[in-house]
């Protein structure tokens, strides 16, 4: 254990080093100055005067160097769109609660709705309810979330004005409010994401289903419920775990048209306004953030797979 212990924490520095120089190098390809994109039409002369205050006249080898000292002492920079006067911290400490909260949300929503839906399915093999499961699972699959967030808005919110379709209101200001803004965002982001968890856990769990050792408990007369529950959820949950690691640090990082489409002041929104702006410091930060939490979320999964299979054994 502590072996792997050691090893993930040194392929989680290199994964970050990796993707920051990334992030820097494909920063330094966008055309033009963000001078530009922040201030609008300027005289050249300001753009290069710009540049060269923010370090973009250097090399990217010393752009990235410059910023990665000043990240190990905990400085992620300032936003340049705020001339300097919010630090990139600040902005992702206000924009995360947001799209944890969110994503959070849509997971366990997914999960609800995933594992009982595949364990009826599954039970019922080739059956009415498992052909109806998978061609629902199928059609929700292929609904991009722009279009399943028009839907839900043109009929939700416009038609039935059951709910707004934009804004964001903080738990500690009212929770009501709260609920009501994250309903619809929540539930394009389970279309996007219950699909997947309910085709690849009804598929394990109709490979287990042909197991001996199923056979052997329903023999003793177990019920089929229990059998379904005990014997056949646990071990066919292993790549759901890994799906739903995978989908969270989607929902977390990922999330980008939903949050802009609905007005949400997230991470993803964040990110957006970032890109448009030419904003790398934010940029980097974002990209910081997310991958860490990536990383973290598969060593977790990897930890994961030796609770539901004993037959796993990490060294």
């Amino acid at each position: 254990m502590l072996r792997f212990v050691v090893s993930r924490l040194g392929l989680i520095v290199l994964a970050m080093l990796l993707v920051t120089f990334c992030t820097t190098l494909l920063a330094g390809l966008i055309p033009g100055s963000p001078a530009f994109a922040i201030y609008g039409e300027v005289p050249l002369s300001f753009a290069r005067a710009w540049n060269k205050s923010h370090g973009l006249d250097n090399s990217i080898w010393v752009q990235y160097w410059h910023w990665l000292s000043n990240a190990f002492h905990g400085n992620l920079g300032t936003s340049w769109a705020s001339d300097g006067t919010e630090s990139v911290s600040f902005l992702m400490g206000q924009r995360i609660p947001v799209t944890v909260e969110i994503a959070v949300v849509a997971m366990v929503v997914s999960l609800v709705i995933a594992i009982p839906v595949a364990l009826v399915a599954a039970s019922r093999q080739n059956g009415i309810i498992d052909r109806f499961v998978t061609g629902v699972a199928s059609i929700w699959s292929a609904s991009p979330p722009f279009v399943s967030g028009v839907i839900l808005v043109a009929l939700v919110a416009d038609h039935w004005r059951l709910l707004p379709s934009e804004g964001f209101v903080s738990i500690g200001t009212s929770l009501g409010q709260n609920l009501e803004g994250i309903v619809l965002p929540v539930i394009t982001l389970v279309f996007v994401v219950a699909p997947f968890f309910i085709r690849v856990l009804q598929g394990d769990l109709v490979s287990i289903l042909n197991e001996d050792f199923v056979s052997a408990a329903r023999s003793r007369g177990i019920p089929e419920w229990y059998v379904m529950t005990r014997h056949v959820l646990r071990p066919a949950s292993a790549s759901l775990v890994t799906v739903a690691g995978l989908s969270f640090g989607y929902l977390l990082g990922g999330s980008i048209i939903v949050e802009v489409f609905y007005g949400i002041p997230g991470l993803g929104n964040l990110a957006f306004n970032a890109v448009n702006n030419k904003d790398i410091p934010v940029l980097q930060g974002i990209v910081v953030c997310v991958s860490l939490f990536f990383i973290v979320v598969n060593t977790v999964v990897e930890l994961l797979y030796r609770i539901l299979d004993p037959r796993v054994r990490i060294t």
